[in-house]
Formats: C-alpha cells, structure tokens, sequence
C-alpha cells in the first residue's frame, strides 16, 4: 500500500477500508489505525511521522487532520475551491450528475473552508434554472427559507428522482405536435411529484422541531447567501483545528 504524496486523501480512505477488515478483542478501532498508520507510509511520510513531537497527536482524527494538512498542497487545495466558489451545472448534464460532481469537489478538498450552508448555497446559485425552480417550489416558493438539514433532503430527493427519469427512455414516445416547452414543463411536474412525495415524509421529523430561535441547526439556506467575503478570500490554513471529517456532517455549530 505504498502511499502517493500526491493524493494523501486516497491513502487515508484506502487505509481506512483496509483496517475495517481487522478485528481485536478489547481494542478500539481507532487505536488500531493510529498503531498501525506508520506501517502504511513510505519513508517521506514515515519520517514526518516520526519528527511530530511526542504524544502530540494520540486520536486517529488528529492523525488524519495532521496528514493530510501536510501533504495536502495549497496549490491543489485552492484549484479544488475554486472548483466550488465556481461551481456551475454544465449543457446537457443532469442535475445527479452536477450533484455528484459537486460531492467530489467537497471530498477532494477536505479543507475547503466552507461551511455546510455555504456549500449548498453555491450549489443552488450553480445549477439551471429549471432545477431552481424545482426546489422553489417544493420549498413553498424559496429554497432559501430552508434549514440545512431540509435542503439537503429537497436536492437528494430532485437528485433521486431526476437519476429515475435520465436512464435511456424512449424518445420515439414524443408526439410530434408536442413543443420542447411543453415537454420540459411535464418533465418538471414529474419531477417536482418525486420531490414532493419524499418530501412529505420528513413532515412530522419537522413539526416536532423546536423554534429556529431557540435551536441554532435550524438556520436557513438564506443566513449564507450574504457571508463574508474575507472567508471566501482567505486560504484556509488552519485545518488541523478542525479535524477531518470523511462523512461531511453537519457542523453542529453552524
């Protein structure tokens, strides 16, 4: 498992897969993967490893945020936040694949610097305005009032359903009196019929949540569309404060 320095985030994920495979009796699993780690290094990260101070870093997130703020360039890593300050749905690709796309931008810059709001927000002002008008109107008109948690159930959901209506269809089924317009707008009611069924299920998780003023998670999409631009500006080099987090959970404090 030899370790490229050039992409120090497949490293840790792989690692990661491999030491899922190992069990041991009385012995936490991140205790395995800090013991283990320095075998999994060549001799360029084995000596970084072993110039740390002693008992430094003593949890496997430390370790991780530690790696990968080391071998992490700032080069790569301002070439990847570009990619999502700028992010934009390209002709002709579906809003999965925008989706996805996206997803990959965030994974390949664990210390991008933005927060979980943000993201979505640059996501939503990126995609076409058809996709925009999806999330409007299964948002009652404005995606922005949208806490966090619930735009990502709204974008999953579009992202979900416009995945079930892109694979191969039959073309030939298109009447030939039927305009492009009014092909695109029962395409859009299909959809938007998708997102609004998954929607309904997270009804009852959302009345018996307390006033956004007394629960800081329920900040809207709209709290982000205005945020610094010194944030947005200011390479963010400070990471290993923040931890890495493979999974991308809401940050609590948002």
């Amino acid at each position: 498992m030899a370790f490229q320095p050039s992409i120090p985030l497949d490293h840790i994920e792989n690692f990661e897969e491999i030491c899922s495979t190992t069990r041991s009796n009385g012995v936490s699993a991140d205790y395995l993967k800090c013991k283990l780690f320095s075998f999994s290094l060549g001799d360029k990260a084995s000596r970084w490893l072993k110039s740390l101070p002693a008992h430094s870093i003593t949890t496997w997130d430390e370790y991780k945020a530690a790696f990968i703020n080391h071998f992490y360039t700032k080069q790569r890593s301002v070439s990847v936040r570009n990619k999502i300050s700028n992010f934009r749905q390209a002709n002709n690709e579906s809003f999965y694949e925008a989706l996805d796309r996206f997803k990959e931008y965030i994974r390949d810059c664990p210390n991008h610097g933005f927060n979980e709001g943000n993201l979505w927000n640059i996501f939503y002002r990126g995609i076409d305005h058809k996709y925009k008008l999806s999330l409007d109107t299964a948002s009652n008109g404005n995606f922005m009032t949208k806490t966090v948690d619930e735009a990502k159930v709204l974008i999953e959901n579009l992202a979900a359903s416009d995945c079930n209506n892109c694979p191969d269809y039959d073309r030939s089924s298109r009447t030939t009196t039927s305009s492009p317009d009014s092909f695109q707008m029962t395409e859009l009611k299909n959809m938007m019929a998708q997102v609004l069924k998954g929607q309904l299920k997270h009804i009852n998780a959302i009345e018996g949540m307390s006033d956004a003023n007394e629960d800081p998670s329920r900040e809207c999409m709209g709290d982000f569309s205005n945020e610094a631009n010194e944030e947005d500006v200011n390479y963010i080099g400070n990471y290993g404060n923040k931890g890495y987090n493979p999974s991308y959970r809401p940050n609590p404090n948002m």
